[in-house]
């Protein structure tokens, strides 16, 4: 749909996580939002997640697209890996 030559975009609606209690079904609808979306919204409020934190994540996983795996089955990281990159 156009108005005025410009294309409307219908807003987006992300889930809004709540890590003060991480459970591994958190992690899991962080994972699945990750990939459906791209992005995801976490609210960290009642946490110690930190800057530091996020930025020392950041550091950790900062060469991982670079990698190529030798099997292509490795390509997928267990969910279980991807959780213990959000312990402290």
């Amino acid at each position: 749909m156009t108005t005025n030559g410009a294309t409307a975009v219908a807003a987006l609606q992300l889930p809004i996580f709540d890590i003060s209690d991480p459970t591994p079904e958190v992690g899991r609808s962080m994972i699945e939002a990750a990939a459906k979306y791209g992005f995801l919204y976490i609210d960290t409020k009642g946490t110690g997640f930190t800057e530091a934190i996020v930025d020392r994540q950041f550091e950790m996983v900062s060469g991982l697209s670079l990698i190529t795996p030798q099997n292509p089955a490795d390509d997928c990281a267990p969910v279980e890996e991807i959780l213990l990159l959000f312990e402290g």
